[in-house]
């Protein structure tokens, strides 16, 4: 029992004369009579989320709404039937945010979904679709998809006062890219296709004087919706003049000819057993008009059926496989090579063309002398000492080869050092002997021998080159984890701190002690992201991750020394008690929206149980809670009512009903005195019926048993509850009191007929003996007693019997009347007639 029939009645009437003839929307009843359950159907633009994940548009959207008990105080049941990805939206329910209140209609909220639909209204806070509310953020240049036709200016409706319900202005954004010639509106290849006209790039020119949305017309356009555009230009008057009217009715017409010849192969495909090909046409169809009737749903239909079946689908889709070729451009340098001129070159003699000198040769020859000892001891003194110098710098070639673990390289330095040194003789001997000193130690040193098989010093062992490198690239990469640890970078720090340690377990000559550290590093920085990335969660609003988060840094600090355990625990423990507590709120808040007044209950009352152990910050919360769980606890004692109710399990009804009513009363504060005070009639009445019902089913029961005893007190205990309700002067509980009266009345004119039949066939041998004395009482058997009618006061009833005493069976009939004025019986005569 939902609300009051006139109610539902006049609910319907109000849907009929609003939406019987609204271009967008549809409404038709789905259970009860009068309904209390709709569905609406939404032919505008709206957007969902194929199975790929894909945002599609969708111009098909059905909605269930279902009146309530209680209503209109309680808000209306709604649910999607079609996906739809909307930040309000989600499978189970729609939030209305503070749109309702109990003086709006049922009309007035539908209009309010499409209009959620189409983009115009939306959360910006405490959305059920995160994902959504980030997507309609990103795109809000792009909002709403469609414009959609309002109510009848005498039920206006009016907009939601909730701060956190956006309502677009603007009826669509058109983009740079929406001019350009890739914009097709038609959007089929000429070879696959029929051509249409194409739209002109500038909207319909409008005569002023036309009083008609000229932008709708654009926009249905744009959007390529000819069947709705086509039936708004017929319901323009002629006075609505706009330059390219008749081109625009020549591409509609033209397009949804082309549209019907596409959808025909794409059926004749689909019959054929070829639904890939089909799906082809079936998106070309959706291309060139997107509101051809039902395309959508032939759509998910093909799609579903390629999926179906697999590799036998074999569709038209090939890739382009395209080459890029690179063009590399040299650069081309010129160098001027000078040519250097030489001074031209004067022979000296010893004769100057006409004079001739005389030369002293002694000194001459004396010079020549000197210069023939002088010459080798000078050679040998620059040889020598360019070669220790050679020798010194493949002396410091060898040491810096060795730094560089380049041992090979740096023996080879040293050898051709020694070499050279070697052969320094008297000039530079000094240097040479010290330096020669220095390549021996150096080519004969510990380092050199281990650098030679492949050995470095490490930490003071020597070890193989291969794992010094890595150790020395793990201790680099430790660093890097440190200071991404220092700057609160956890993430980072684990995924740098686990790279090292991978590294370290594949080579095991690693010094173990650098494992075990690096494992302690590893663990407090995972404690400190999950910790991190919990704190994100909660301030998310996502409960559940956050306390995911906190329980793995709980397990992950049972390695810390006990300081730092205390450190930790009592904070986490804390994050973890109010996560569970949201937690629960929340899917309590979702059951209840999903009218699942049990579970919400069940949640609330964990809750509630939790928020007494939190702080005082939670007061506010646990307050909301506890009157949530009321309402819960209400509903769903309500619910369990109208199943036992359902079920004819009258005394579990009745049980139940008052339990729902204790909780009103004992809760006061639950609803405004108003609904209160309504709520508890509603229930007295219900149980009244109930235990009506009952007892009347009861009365029949015993009724067709022939038990009118316990019949009438069945009867009397529904007058006797009747005349002690309030409810007696309704007009339903009067008849049943008029029905109950009729029937105690013959049932008690039955009860007597009864029991005098049964006094008859007690007594039949005494009466038929005082009537035929030759009759004995052992010779009668077989009594039959027959009520035959009420004459006056008196009840005559037909007696019948057999005697067997005199040869053969005699038949004996006579007619016996009780009064009910005196109380007595008597013969009855046919002069008593």
């Amino acid at each position: 029992m939902v609300a009051d029939t006139q109610q539902l009645a006049a609910i319907s009437e109000e849907i009929k004369n609003v939406f019987s003839n609204h271009p967008n929307i549809s409404v038709k009843p789905t259970k009860g009579n009068p309904p209390e359950q709709y569905e609406a159907s939404y032919a505008i633009q709206g957007i969902y989320k194929d199975d790929s994940g894909r945002i599609q548009h969708s111009s098909n959207h059905i909605v269930s709404i279902t009146i309530p008990f209680g209503f209109p105080h309680f808000p209306p049941s709604c649910k999607p039937k079609t996906p739809i990805f909307h930040p309000d939206f989600d499978p189970a329910a729609i939030c209305l945010g503070d749109f309702w209140q109990h003086d709006r209609s049922i009309s007035e909220l539908i209009l309010f979904i499409g209009k959620m639909i189409s983009g115009e209204l939306y959360s910006k806070e405490n959305t059920f679709n995160e994902q959504a509310a980030l997507w309609y953020r990103e795109n809000a240049d792009k909002l709403p998809f469609a414009k959609i036709e309002g109510l009848p200016e005498a039920n206006p409706i009016i907009s939601p006062k909730a701060d956190n319900l956006t309502e677009s202005i603007e009826i669509d954004t058109l983009e740079d890219d929406d001019f350009t010639s890739d914009f097709n509106l038609l959007g089929i290849d000429h070879e696959k296709e029929p051509e249409t006209p194409s739209v002109p790039q500038t909207g319909p020119q409008v005569n002023e004087s036309a009083e008609f949305d000229s932008e709708k017309i654009w926009l249905l356009s744009r959007q390529k919706r000819f069947f709705h555009l086509r039936d708004l230009l017929k319901n323009l008057s002629d006075n609505a003049v706009f330059e390219g009217k008749s081109e625009l009715a020549d591409l509609i017409k033209n397009s949804i000819k082309d549209a019907r010849a596409i959808y025909n192969e794409g059926e004749e495909l689909e019959h054929r057993g070829l639904p890939a090909k089909a799906l082809e046409k079936y998106r070309a169809v959706e291309e060139l008009v997107s509101d051809y009737p039902k395309i959508q749903e032939d759509i998910r239909r093909t799609e579903q059926a390629k999926d179906l079946l697999g590799d036998w689908v074999q569709g038209d889709d090939q890739s382009q496989k395209e080459s890029k070729q690179q063009t590399k451009n040299g650069k081309r340098t010129e160098r001027s090579q000078p040519t250097p001129s030489s001074p031209a070159e004067t022979k000296v003699t010893m004769y100057n063309g006409k004079h001739k000198k005389q030369i002293n040769i002694v000194p001459i020859a004396i010079l020549i002398g000197l210069t023939a000892i002088i010459a080798p001891i000078a050679y040998i003194y620059f040889a020598n000492s360019n070669q220790y110098k050679r020798a010194e710098q493949l002396y410091n070639d060898c040491t810096d080869q060795m730094r560089a673990a380049k041992f090979k390289e740096a023996s080879q330095s040293c050898g051709a050092a020694i070499t050279l040194a070697k052969e320094v003789t008297f000039i530079r001997q000094q240097e040479s002997t010290e330096l020669l000193g220095k390549l021996d130690a150096l080519i004969n040193s510990e380092e050199m021998r281990q650098g030679l098989a492949g050995n470095v010093l490490v930490n003071g062992s020597y070890i193989p080159i291969s794992v010094a490198e890595s150790l020395r690239n793990s201790q680099k990469l430790i660093q890097e984890g440190d200071k991404l640890a220092a700057s609160a970078d956890w993430k980072n720090a684990v995924e740098t701190y686990n790279l090292v340690m991978k590294a370290i377990q594949e080579d095991p000559k690693i010094d173990p002690s650098i494992q075990e550290d690096l494992s302690r590093k590893i663990k407090r920085a995972q404690a400190n992201l999950s910790i991190q990335e919990g704190n994100t969660a909660m301030e998310k609003g996502k409960w559940q991750q956050a306390r995911e988060h906190f329980q793995q840094a709980l397990s992950g600090i049972r390695s810390f020394p006990p300081e730092e355990q205390k450190t930790y625990q009592s904070s986490l423990q804390s994050n973890i008690d109010k996560c569970t507590f949201l937690l629960l709120k929340q899917q309590g808040e979702e059951m209840f929206a999903a009218s699942k007044w049990t579970e919400a209950f069940d949640l609330f009352q964990k809750a509630i149980q939790l928020g007494t152990k939190l702080d005082q910050q939670e007061s506010t919360a646990l307050t909301s809670i506890q009157a949530d769980a009321a309402r819960a606890g209400l509903y769903s004692t309500i619910n369990e009512g109208k199943t036992a109710f359902a079920n004819s399990d009258w005394n579990e009804a009745i049980r139940k009903y008052a339990n729902a009513s204790k909780i009103l009363m004992d809760n006061p504060g639950l609803l405004n005195k108003v609904d209160t005070d309504m709520n508890l009639q509603k229930l007295s009445r219900i149980m009244l019926q109930a235990s009506i019902i009952r007892d009347q089913q009861e009365a029949d029961q015993y009724i067709s048993e022939k038990n009118y005893g316990e019949a009438v007190k069945q009867l009397q205990q529904i007058i006797k509850a009747i005349d002690n309700s309030p409810l007696k002067q309704e007009k339903e509980i009067a008849e049943f009191r008029k029905k109950a009266s009729e029937t105690l009345s013959s049932v008690e004119n039955e009860k007597e007929i009864s029991e005098k039949i049964a006094y008859l066939e007690q007594h039949y041998q005494d009466l038929f003996a005082q009537n035929y004395p030759v009759s004995s009482h052992d010779s009668l058997s077989s009594p039959v007693i027959t009520f035959v009618k009420k004459d006056g006061d008196k009840l005559l009833f037909r007696m019948q019997c057999i005697e067997n005493g005199r040869g053969k069976p005699f038949t004996l009939v006579m007619f016996y009347s009780f009064s009910t004025t005196t109380g007595t019986w008597s013969f009855y005569s046919s002069t008593d007639k």
